[in-house]
């Protein structure tokens, strides 16, 4: 507590009285002597105030005998805090010692100013390293590019001079810098590469085989001996075209996330692509629906032409698929406001339930599974065009409400975005 100006003059007052009853006496009867007493007061304030800055209690008379109390108080409080603020630093280091994530503190210039032991383990850093361009270290074009990117999104990496380790990188701003977050995602990755050549390798070793059933069941179904089984081979022949619809998506998903594409990026222009997207969706619709399709800005889009148009078309089909016949859908292209491009799909169709939206994107994920086999979707679509939109950098954005209908917008980034289409 601080001592307030009221309670110091309390405190010296009786000190005052005195000095200044003696004063008044020797003025009546020594004149020249009336002036000691506050001599002699003032002297004692100076050796009060030497005993204080000393560090030496005052004597027990006047303000300083407080003054020292709340002085030794406010120590006592300060020290407390230093020691409170101690063991939160000792404790947050045990944290970070036995943290499995590695975390790098680096300053405005990417320089290491700090590192926690995870760190030094997976990056083989040392205390000679701390003051040195992290990128100097890490020495990986992808992981200098997303440096100098100055790119939030995180970054894994294969590690070649590190048994092929792979990891992981994340940043995070701080003020005066910035911290690299580092995790080992090797076992992970492993799991995901010996799913994903699964699932290409069981795509290719089934493709020829049911080729061969559709050739087959197509060959019965036109033979007039058959009559009588034309409906089981009709029905066999609608599963055997399923079975290849579902085999040329997993395909497609195994290209994607090999980040292949067809190997040539070039610009695709928005104004003449719209006209075949209109036919192949008024052929899909068959008259069912009112089908408006407009292109606001007439820019280009850079990209993998098989890949773009397979964002497209997907999100157009799932529309007309899940639209009631007489439903309206609105097809656009545009510009917002950063710049960026946007594909959007608008529908007037069943619309998806709130708790289902963050799950439409997972491989055969179905909302309703016995009206998505009777609208003969596979279940790869969305799963498509999430690969596909990261694979040109982009991101998905999902709007429904149910029995009212949903919006889709595949948003491009302003890099993939062309101004002078030729």
């Amino acid at each position: 507590m601080r001592a307030n100006w009221i309670e110091l003059i309390r405190a010296e007052i009786p000190l005052w009285l005195v000095c200044g009853g003696v004063s008044v006496l020797l003025l009546l009867n020594y004149p020249a002597w009336s002036a000691v007493p506050w001599v002699i007061y003032s002297l004692g304030q100076l050796v009060q105030m030497a005993r204080f800055l000393s560090g030496r209690p005052p004597w027990p008379m006047g303000v300083w005998p407080i003054i020292w109390h709340r002085w030794q108080h406010h120590q006592q409080r300060t020290t407390d805090k230093l020691k409170q603020n101690y063991r939160r630093i000792r404790q947050l280091n045990r944290m970070l010692a036995v943290l499995p994530q590695g975390v790098v503190e680096l300053d405005e210039a990417g320089n290491i100013v700090w590192f926690n032991p995870a760190a030094e383990s997976l990056l083989g850093l040392c205390e000679a390293d701390r003051g040195k361009p992290v990128q100097h270290l890490v020495r990986v074009p992808e992981f200098i590019r997303w440096l100098e990117q100055d790119d939030t999104s995180p970054l894994k990496v294969v590690m070649p001079q590190m048994q092929l380790k792979v990891l992981r990188f994340q940043r995070r701003p701080l003020k005066g810098g910035a911290l690299l977050l580092v995790e080992d995602v090797s076992r992970e990755h492993d799991l995901w590469q010996v799913r994903r050549d699964f699932v290409a390798n069981a795509s290719h070793e089934l493709r020829t085989p049911v080729t061969v059933f559709r050739g087959y069941l197509e060959t019965l179904l036109s033979m007039e001996a058959l009559k009588p089984w034309q409906t089981p081979l009709r029905h066999m022949s609608e599963q055997a075209d399923r079975m290849h619809l579902i085999i040329e998506d997993l395909l497609t998903l195994s290209v994607i996330e090999q980040a292949q594409g067809d190997g040539n990026e070039r610009t695709v222009s928005l104004q003449q692509l719209f006209p075949m997207l209109e036919e192949e969706a008024r052929q899909l619709s068959r008259g069912q629906h009112h089908l408006h399709f407009t292109v606001q800005d007439d820019v280009g889009l850079r990209g993998e032409p098989t890949l773009l148009r397979s964002i497209f078309a997907n999100l157009i089909s799932n529309a007309v698929r899940y639209t009631p016949e007489g439903g309206e859908i609105r097809v656009s292209w545009r510009l917002n406001a950063n710049g960026e491009g946007v594909f959007e799909v608008k529908d007037t169709g069943i619309g998806i339930p709130r708790e289902h939206l963050p799950r439409l994107t997972e491989r055969f994920y179905r909302v309703d599974k016995a009206r998505s086999r009777e609208k003969g979707g596979t279940g790869l679509g969305l799963a498509i065009v999430k690969h596909a939109l990261e694979y040109h950098q982009g991101r998905l954005e999902v709007e429904s409400t149910p029995r009212i209908g949903s919006t889709f917008r595949a948003i491009f980034p302003l890099q993939r975005i062309v101004t002078e289409v030729s």
